[in-house]
């Protein structure tokens, strides 16, 4: 299964994807994290940063430390890509897998083509891959979510939860426009 939760910067698609991994987790899950970032140091950054320590060698197929004689060409890439849904539904054996992958927009594309590979390959495997982004961003056959800001009430009651007594919550609510991460920040700093 693939979940993509999006949203504007702020509205708390990575919170909600931490909260999704630690309740899978209590329940008895593998969780693997990997993320984005805006300049990768290597290609599959997220995907490296998620197997580290469990990846074996699909690891090294990933940074390009181990080379299998016969890989060259357009083939090799999905050989790549196969293997690690191979590493991934291996994992997974006996008990669930989710691997998450916050901040999609700034994946490469190299990192955007894997995910996308997994997302078709993943099929009846115990995986969720758990995407979040900024953008719409197309996953073959997943479920996206689109995450929008709180109401005025939720939004006050955030404000008040946060110790807002010294501010007004109707201006602190009315310039954060439903944005919890701005509730907090407009309420730690007014």
């Amino acid at each position: 299964v693939t979940l993509v939760l999006s949203g504007a910067a702020g509205i708390g698609k990575t919170r909600l994807a931490a909260e999704v991994a630690a309740a899978a987790h209590a329940g008895g899950a593998r969780v693997l994290v990997g993320r984005c970032d805006r300049e990768p140091m290597v290609p599959y950054q997220p995907v490296i940063e998620a197997l580290h320590g469990v990846g074996g060698d699909v690891l090294a197929d990933l940074t390009g430390t181990r080379a299998r004689p016969g890989e060259a060409g357009a083939g090799h890439r999905w050989l790549l890509f196969e293997s690690v849904a191979e590493c991934l539904r291996g994992l997974a054996e006996g008990l669930p897998l989710v691997l998450a992958v916050d901040d999609l927009q700034w994946a490469d594309e190299g990192t955007a083509a894997l995910l996308r590979h997994l997302a078709r390959h993943l099929d009846g495997a115990p995986v969720l891959l758990l995407l979040t982004t900024r953008a719409a961003t197309p996953v073959p056959g997943a479920r996206h979510v689109a995450l929008g800001g709180l109401d005025d009430d939720a939004a006050r009651a955030v404000v008040a939860d946060l110790g807002g007594g010294a501010v007004a919550p109707d201006v602190v609510v009315a310039r954060a426009e439903g944005n919890p991460l701005f509730l907090r920040s407009l309420t730690a700093h007014l």
